[in-house]
């Protein structure tokens, strides 16, 4: 099945399975198999890039078992490796994808948050401006559930977090002008879409 997925004919030895490997990957895929064999681990687990027959090279998952003899010596290596070039792909593709989000998210002049729908909106996700916007750091905000509750202005407190209560309840729009008192003491007007 190896030779289909790569396109190879006939048989492959070692040497040309290594020789495959790409230049980036073969120092750390030996030294999975060196550990394997001296027996510093007990299996061989890991994943690096392949040159198949057409010259391209594909990502591999590769796990492999050694045989042992008598003295305990490994002897061969019992395994499978499978294609897993797709998969890789996707997952650069969520990366760049996350990144160029991530981009935007933090270049935009607002503060962007995911919260949890819970009593407290417990910060998942700051952007860098909301200490621009509130004076609060972003890790204060993130490692202080109750900080958002606390920066609602007094009265404006009971009507933001009855809203709150309705949004987290319907799933309707958090849609609110309010204000919050920030870190130095200045009361801000927000408009909070969510």
């Amino acid at each position: 099945r190896v030779m289909e997925i790569f396109g190879f004919e006939g048989h492959l030895t070692s040497d040309d399975w290594y020789s495959r490997v790409h230049p980036d990957d073969a120092e750390a895929y030996r030294d999975a198999l060196r550990e394997c064999f001296r027996g510093k681990t007990a299996k061989v687990a890991c994943e690096y890039r392949i040159k198949a027959r057409d010259g391209n090279y594909q990502w591999v998952e590769d796990h492999g078992l050694p045989i042992r003899d008598a003295a305990g010596r490994a002897i061969r290596l019992v395994g499978c490796v499978g294609d897993v070039s797709k998969r890789r792909s996707i997952e650069e593709a969520l990366r760049n994808s996350e990144q160029r989000y991530r981009t935007l998210v933090e270049q935009l002049p607002v503060a962007v948050y995911t919260d949890a729908v819970d009593d407290l909106s417990t910060a998942l996700y700051i952007s860098p401006q909301y200490e621009q916007l509130t004076g609060y750091t972003p890790e204060q905000r993130l490692l202080d559930p109750d900080l958002w509750v606390k920066m609602l202005h007094p009265e404006d407190r009971d009507r933001v977090l009855a809203r709150s209560v309705d949004t987290n309840a319907t799933g309707e729009p958090f849609d609110i002008e309010y204000r919050i008192v920030a870190a130095d003491g200045h009361v801000v007007w927000v408009h909070d879409h969510a």
